[in-house]
């Protein structure tokens, strides 16, 4: 300002997602959906300009998770209109341009470490919709899941695309199922084709060479150029050409050297192994 002392600033609500005071470690206090009044200066009473946080709409909760997502590595911002008021004269009317910034998976949940291999993984699954947390405030990276599961976060990732099938090929699975349609899916495109007898066990768990054969499938069977070492103490199994591509394509990066294909395959290297193949794949 070129003349007179700021009194207060009066934001006009973002177009999209919310606007939070005192976000610090994935919580702040979230703020009127209505004009937004905050005083320059804080012995005024109220917050100051400084401490207010812009969540995107992807993240945005009643408890505010999150600043931002790194996810795919993307920033997002709001240009944010407000008006300034002087103690004296009139009113000044301004904009501006507020960027977030970057979060870590252990600001969302209570139960990731901070500066784990998963966490942009994490990440990237919530912005993109293919998973939540268990609960609100926790994602329980180290529990398995099912087979049903793992179908519907490879069918998310990939858009969630209407299944071309008609005629379910499954006697196990309930066409009023949360899974039904990425299961067909799954199977009209040759990841998986059930455990056998026309049954596809969607309450099973998933091994690690289940969730690797699957993501192998999913991304057409691509060969690879060089042996992996590590597929070469496999070099009998059916599975022996999915870990191939996967180690050749670092794909098991951080979790090869205790890798174990008959091991269940927890949740956190699951959408590990999918983000990953993503970010090769595409």
């Amino acid at each position: 300002m070129t003349n007179g002392i700021l009194s207060y600033i009066i934001f006009t609500p973002p177009s999209g997602g919310r606007l939070y005071a005192n976000y610090a470690n994935g919580f702040g206090t979230p703020l009127p959906s209505d004009a937004h009044c905050y005083f320059y200066n804080p012995a005024l009473g109220a917050y100051p300009v400084s401490s207010v946080t812009y969540i995107p709409p992807s993240l945005s909760s009643d408890t505010a998770h999150a600043a931002a997502s790194e996810g795919a590595e993307l920033q997002r911002s709001e240009i944010l209109s407000f008006r300034l008021y002087p103690q004296t004269g009139a009113s000044i009317p301004g904009s501006f341009r507020m960027e977030t910034g970057s979060i870590q998976a252990s600001d969302l949940y209570i139960d990731i470490p901070a500066g784990t291999y998963y966490d942009k993984a994490v990440l990237w699954a919530v912005e993109n919709g293919i998973t939540n947390g268990t609960t609100p405030t926790t994602f329980e990276p180290y529990s398995t899941c099912t087979r049903g599961q793992v179908a519907t976060f490879l069918w998310r990732a990939s858009g969630s695309p209407e299944p071309y099938t008609i005629e379910n090929p499954f006697v196990d699975v309930n066409p009023n199922s949360a899974f039904y349609k990425a299961i067909l899916w799954a199977y009209e495109n040759g990841i998986t084709t059930g455990t056998g007898d026309n049954t596809f066990n969607p309450n099973g768990t998933c091994t690690r060479a289940h969730v690797i054969t699957f993501l192998w499938r999913m991304a057409h069977e691509p060969e690879v150029m060089y042996e992996s070492e590590l597929a070469t103490r496999y070099a009998s199994t059916y599975y022996a050409k999915a870990i191939s591509w996967a180690d050749s394509y670092y794909i098991l990066q951080d979790t090869a050297t205790a890798f174990s294909p008959n091991a269940l395959c927890p949740r956190a290297d699951i959408i590990t192994y999918l983000y990953r193949n993503l970010a090769v794949t595409l």
